[in-house]
């Protein structure tokens, strides 16, 4: 995409498209729907909380809210993911087998 106004020119040739940069976009959505598939529907839209009073960054509604899937913390800094799980000891005996 080439702009040219006077005696002044400019050429557009970045992002995956040339001419239009969406590349970041593409990213962004990328990594939702990353995000999605690791969580489930379910659990992010806890974590995330309801769009008329979203939640502050780890807090929860309620407590029965937070102790309900061991996901307690999910986090993606650019290239890495940090999911932090708690178990309950009742669950983890029952699961496996654990005396």
């Amino acid at each position: 995409m080439v702009i040219n106004y006077k005696d002044m020119n400019h050429t557009n040739s970045y992002g995956i498209t040339i001419g239009l940069q969406f590349a970041s976009f593409i990213v962004q959505y990328y990594r939702l729907v990353l995000d999605l598939l690791v969580l489930g529907l379910q659990r992010a839209n806890v974590l995330a909380g309801p769009p008329q009073l979203p939640n502050d960054f780890l807090t929860y509604q309620d407590m029965d809210t937070e102790a309900v899937p061991p996901i307690r913390l999910y986090l993606r800094y650019i290239d890495r993911v940090h999911v932090f799980f708690r178990f309950q000891l009742m669950i983890l005996k029952t699961s496996y087998s654990i005396t």
